[in-house]
């Protein structure tokens, strides 16, 4: 982009150019095409060069956070409780008791199905099956010992909590019922610690 800048001195019956002065910026925001809409303002700063005959250009541009698209999630089977000695020893006697009667049958093919159905089917009763929103990780070590003992330490808290906020921490009912609520805290941490390992 190139500027001329003129001073015209007009005399009677002549025309001269007192000065001729060209001023060249080449300096270029270079942005995709697909931000174009993001693009509030583009100046260049005439006095402050960084390089000789460049000057400092500015671009103002809004930033937004792209949408996640969202992932069907399918159910799936916990495999990842079989980890466990535990829960492996019991798959293995529950899919026992289920494959009993395949061993009477004829064809290659029934026998599969049933050996593949009934592992499956004593694999789901044992170790669960992922939600179908579950956006973050499942924890391998919540299940519903450990979700009762948290539901019971937050209902003892929430009956301590009134009892606060209604001034009567201080009586014998408010010292009962923080002492339940300590009692079902320590029982709470404690199945925590135990299902984690």
């Amino acid at each position: 982009m190139q500027h001329m800048v003129q001073e015209v001195r007009i005399a009677p019956g002549h025309l001269h150019l007192q000065q001729i002065r060209w001023s060249t910026q080449i300096d270029l925001m270079l942005y995709p095409k697909s931000i174009s809409s993001a693009i509030m303002n583009v100046k260049v700063i005439p006095h402050e060069e960084t390089v000789q005959q460049h000057h400092l250009v500015v671009c103002d541009f809004t930033v937004r956070i792209p949408w996640v698209k969202k992932h069907k999630i399918i159910p799936r089977i916990c495999t990842w409780k079989l980890h466990k000695s535990a829960t492996a020893s019991w798959l293995q006697e529950v899919f026992k008791e289920k494959v009993v009667g395949t061993a009477s049958a004829n064809q290659v093919e029934s026998i599969w199905v049933k050996l593949k159905s009934s592992l499956l089917e004593a694999t789901t009763e044992m170790c669960g099956m992922t939600k179908n929103n579950q956006w973050k990780s499942e924890t391998s070590w919540w299940n519903d010992h450990i979700s009762e003992a948290v539901g019971m330490k937050r209902s003892h808290f929430k009956a301590y909590n009134r009892l606060q906020e209604q001034g009567l921490a201080d009586t014998d009912e408010g010292k009962e019922a923080k002492a339940v609520y300590k009692e079902a805290k320590h029982l709470a941490k404690h199945v925590i610690w135990f299902f984690r390992g």
